[in-house]
């Protein structure tokens, strides 16, 4: 079973091949606070179903009190918070320490040990539009992030009772990268996967012709004949991608909604974040790709 690629995974790897490539790794973005914990979580989880090596990273702001802190102390710290409260065992040495920005410290945390998923927990203080307060530290480091994402980015909220999965796509890729990223996840956590097409217009309803509609649900049809754990599809007409994700993540009580993301795009995921409470799972994609992929 892969993991998360800019091009939706390139499928499960026979045994032979998996020994020869180094090991999978996911970090996971730890502040020792409540949305750290949920990252922690969910990211140990997603390393026991991929086989993945577990990391941690741990940025501290500049200025943050004490002023001098020896890095062994805060890796020790680090460990046994795991240990405490997300019920995760790290060992000191899967654990990055950085000082300064965050983002840039979760990206050169990432180049360092080769990760592939990078699982952050949510912010709980975006409005609809995905604005949230200068203050608030991680929307800014999830926004960051989404602007230059070069690998899978999973904003976790707690797992959903249901595993359900909805994924979004514009149907202008032929590949559907989003859409086979959510079948391989959905197949790893035997869940099933919902497509939503959104068609973005102002005008009433009425002014889109039905034959439109009606060849964008062939699409949809087809792909979920021809990919295991997709149930079917969803055509909206809603002002906004981010809307139709999150009306069909609520009808679906859904637990992870996937999405792509093209760099500099960093306030459309932060949009759908306020929408939603299931968790997101934003890809990269090619800068010549839409935003929903």
């Amino acid at each position: 079973m892969s993991l998360f690629s800019k091009d939706g995974g390139d499928g499960a790897r026979s045994t032979e091949t998996r020994v020869k490539l180094r090991r999978r790794a996911i970090l996971a973005v730890a502040d020792r606070d409540a949305p750290g914990v949920v990252a922690l979580q969910r990211a140990y989880v997603l390393s026991q179903i991929f086989d993945a090596r577990l990391f941690v990273v741990h940025a501290l702001p500049n200025g943050a009190q004490p002023l001098v802190e020896h890095e062994d102390a805060v890796r020790s710290a680090v460990v046994e918070w795991a240990a405490a409260t997300a019920k995760v065992a790290l060992a000191p040495q899967d654990v990055e320490v950085d000082v300064g920005h965050p983002a840039r410290a979760v990206e050169r945390a990432a180049r360092a040990v080769g990760a592939e998923l990078i699982v952050v927990g949510a912010p709980h203080t975006l409005d609809e539009d995905g604005s949230a307060g200068s203050e608030d530290r991680l929307a800014n480091t999830i926004a960051d992030l989404a602007g230059s994402l070069s690998r899978g980015l999973l904003v976790a909220h707690p797992p959903r009772t249901r595993c359900e999965l909805v994924a979004a796509t514009d149907l202008r890729d032929a590949r559907f990268p989003v859409v086979k990223t959510a079948a391989q996840l959905a197949d790893a956590l035997s869940a099933r996967v919902t497509v939503v097409h959104n068609l973005e217009q102002d005008g009433p309803v009425l002014s889109l012709a039905l034959e439109t509609v009606a060849g964008r649900l062939q699409v949809l049809e087809r792909l979920a004949s021809e990919l295991d754990g997709v149930r079917g599809g969803h055509v909206s007409t809603t002002r906004t991608t981010a809307e139709a994700i999150a009306d069909v993540a609520r009808s679906r009580d859904a637990d992870i909604a996937v999405v792509g993301i093209r760099r500099g795009h960093g306030r459309t995921l932060l949009s759908l974040l306020g929408r939603t409470r299931c968790s997101v799972l934003a890809i990269p994609l090619a800068m010549n790709a839409a935003a929903d992929g």
